[in-house]
C-alpha cells in the first residue's frame, strides 16, 4: 500500500497549451517548448522532487535540473519530466512538452485536449476555451514514486476525498501549487478514474475524512466571530430531481471513536454558525430582544426534538431549525430521520432546513441555504436504510 505524501498540480493556461502544439510557432523554427511552473516557490518544488536526478544549468543558478521518472496514471509507462530554472526568472518550467516529446501522461491519447476550433474562433484563439479547466498533476507516495495525469473539469471530481486543500484547486484561482497530504492517509490507486484509494466512510451521505489520528474539526477551536457566511440558492436537485448515489462499493476499516468524533464536531461546528446566523438577522432587523432568547435546543435537551436550534420571525413567531452540516459542497445530499420528517409535516409553516457547507479544519467562510416547510414537499427523498423484522 503506497500513501500519498504530496501533489503538484498546475493550471494550464492558453499560452502553455500554445506552446504545447506549437500553435505560434516561428516560420523560421524554435519558440518555446515548455509549460510554465510559475506560481510554486523554488523550495518547496525542489523538495517535491526529491527523489529525482539534478544536474547543474548552463547558466550561474544555485538551483538544479531535476528529472524525474514519472508513471502515466493508470498504465505502467513512464516517462521523464524535466524541471528546469528559467534563466533570469524566479520560476521553474517543464520542460520539452511538444507533441513529440511530451510525457504520456499528457498525450492525445490518453484524452489531453487537443487544438480545435471552438464557435467559429481560430484553433489559438479557443485555447482560452480549451484549458478554462484544465490541470495537470504529478503525485509522489511514500514509497518514492512519481505519477503524473491531468483533470479537465469544472467541478470537483466525484472520487476525490473532499478535504480542503484539493476542494481548494476548484474554488481558487491556483496558478501552480504543492499541496501536502500526508497527513490524512489517502491510499494511492493506479487508476485514470481517481488516483485516491479513499479511505473514507459515505457518512450522511458526504465523505468524512479518516485517519490513524483525529485531526480535524474542532469546534471549540474556531473563531466564529471572523468566518465569514454566505447564504447561496438550494441547488436544483435536492429540489425535485432524483439524487442518484454513484459511489463504488468498496471495503473499508472504520475506526469508529474518530467516525463519532468527527461527525459530531462537524455538526457543532454548523450549529454554532446558524446561532450567529439567527442572532444576527434578528438584531439587524431591530429585534435584540428576540436574539437574546435564540435557543441551541439540541445542546440544551439532546437530539430527538425534531430540530437542533428554536429561534424567531421578527413578529415573534417561533421558528424551528434543524441544520445538517456537511464538508462538502451544496450538492451534496444529507440524512433526514424518520423524526425530523414527522416534525416538518406536522409543524410545516415554522419548519426550516438550513444547510451549511464546505466546513473544513481552516475554513475563512462557508456557503449556507435554506429550506423552508415539509421536507417532502422541498426535498426528493431516496431509500438510504430499512428497519426489517422477519416475515
Amino acid at each position: 500500500m503506497s500513501i500519498i505524501v504530496k501533489m503538484f498540480i498546475k493550471k494550464i493556461n492558453p499560452v502553455d497549451f500554445d506552446n504545447m502544439y506549437g500553435l505560434k510557432k516561428p516560420k523560421t523554427g524554435g519558440g518555446q517548448t515548455y509549460i510554465d511552473a510559475a506560481g510554486v516557490d523554488p523550495e518547496p518544488l525542489e523538495a517535491f522532487l526529491e527523489w529525482g536526478e539534478v544536474d547543474i544549468p548552463s547558466f550561474e543558478d544555485t538551483r538544479k535540473i531535476h528529472r524525474i521518472n514519472a508513471y502515466a496514471i493508470g498504465t505502467n509507462i513512464q516517462g521523464v519530466l524535466e524541471f528546469a530554472p528559467r534563466n533570469n526568472r524566479k520560476n521553474f518550467m517543464i520542460a520539452r512538452q511538444t507533441t513529440k516529446d511530451r510525457h504520456p501522461a499528457w498525450s492525445p491519447d490518453r484524452g489531453f485536449p487537443i487544438p480545435t476550433s471552438v464557435n467559429g474562433k481560430s484553433e489559438v484563439d479557443s485555447s482560452i476555451d480549451i484549458t478554462r479547466f484544465l490541470f495537470i498533476f504529478i503525485i509522489l507516495t511514500d514509497d518514492k514514486k512519481y505519477y503524473a495525469g491531468f483533470i479537465n473539469s469544472d467541478t470537483f471530481p466525484e472520487y476525490w476525498p473532499q478535504v480542503s486543500e484539493l476542494k481548494q484547486i476548484f474554488e481558487s484561482d491556483i496558478r501552480a501549487e504543492i499541496i501536502k497530504l500526508s497527513r490524512y492517509n489517502l491510499e494511492f490507486t493506479n487508476s485514470a478514474e481517481s488516483p485516491f484509494s479513499i479511505d473514507t466512510v459515505l457518512m450522511d451521505d458526504e465523505y468524512i475524512l479518516y485517519s490513524n489520528q483525529f485531526l480535524t474539526y474542532n469546534s471549540n477551536e474556531i473563531d466564529y466571530n471572523q468566518t465569514k457566511v454566505v447564504q447561496t440558492i438550494p441547488p436544483s436537485n435536492l429540489r425535485g430531481e432524483n439524487v442518484k448515489n454513484k459511489r463504488k462499493r468498496k471495503g473499508i476499516k472504520i475506526d469508529r471513536t474518530i467516525e463519532q468524533k468527527n461527525k459530531t464536531n462537524v455538526g457543532e461546528i454548523g450549529e454554532k454558525l446558524v446561532l450567529k446566523i439567527e442572532k444576527e438577522r434578528l438584531e439587524t432587523a431591530g429585534r435584540k430582544d428576540l436574539a437574546e432568547k435564540v435557543e441551541w435546543s439540541s445542546n440544551l435537551y439532546g437530539d430527538g426534538l425534531g430540530y437542533d436550534i428554536k429561534s424567531f420571525e421578527t413578529n415573534g413567531k417561533i421558528r424551528y431549525i434543524e441544520v445538517k452540516s456537511t464538508t462538502g459542497n451544496e450538492n451534496t445530499p444529507f440524512i433526514i430521520s424518520l423524526n425530523e420528517l414527522s416534525f416538518s409535516r406536522e409543524y410545516s409553516d415554522s419548519f426550516f432546513i438550513y444547510r451549511v457547507c464546505n466546513i473544513s479544519d481552516n475554513m475563512g467562510s462557508v456557503r449556507y441555504y435554506i429550506l423552508q416547510g415539509n421536507i417532502e414537499n422541498t426535498c426528493q427523498l431516496s431509500p438510504n436504510s430499512y428497519l426489517a423484522t422477519p416475515k
